[in-house]
């Protein structure tokens, strides 16, 4: 019974061993796919139209109003040195109220 069935399995596979070299010797026959061309003319993309475009104004006035600060130097100016005053918290005269 094993035997058998052993044997049937066999033959199976050399079955599709054989239907195996049939498609490959059909696929080597063939010749390869090859795209072609469409003869329709391709498209002309057309400029794209923004809406930003019709609202920018006076772009120029404003780049000449836009000078580039460099914040290092004013920082390091002696001009600019300024001493700020601490002003202290009198406790005495505040009222808090606690719950």
């Amino acid at each position: 019974m094993e035997m058998e069935r052993i044997n049937k399995e066999k033959k199976d596979i050399e079955a599709m061993r054989k239907q195996a070299d049939v498609f490959y010797q059909q696929t080597l026959k063939s010749t390869s796919y090859m795209p072609t061309r469409s003869k329709a003319p391709l498209t002309k993309p057309d400029k794209i139209k923004f809406a930003t475009d019709e609202r920018i104004k006076n772009t120029e006035k404003e780049l000449k109003n836009d000078k580039e600060i460099d914040f290092t130097k004013i920082l390091r100016d002696s001009k600019q040195k300024s001493v700020s005053k601490i002003q202290r918290n009198n406790l005495e005269t505040c009222s808090v109220t606690w719950l």
